[in-house]
């Protein structure tokens, strides 16, 4: 017998979970290969930025250094 509210499973409904749950992967398939691309483009632009990010302060530090280097010529 059944508890009363609960309605038993049959071979259509697990057979329906089946085919929503192989759905529901595949979705997440998708999803997490979409994540991983947009992360790997987001690091790229996250090294670029970094990468001009030093080159400026290493520039900007050399024109101090120069200019130190030039007054103390004087």
């Amino acid at each position: 017998m059944t508890e009363p509210g609960r309605t038993r499973w049959t071979d259509e409904r697990i057979d329906d979970l089946a085919v929503e749950l192989r759905e529901f992967r595949a979705e997440m398939r998708d999803f997490r290969r979409e994540v991983r691309e947009e992360m790997r483009d987001f690091r790229g632009e996250l090294y670029s930025t970094r990468r001009w990010t030093v080159n400026l302060w290493a520039t900007t530090v050399l024109g101090f250094v120069a200019v130190l280097i030039q007054t103390s010529l004087r």
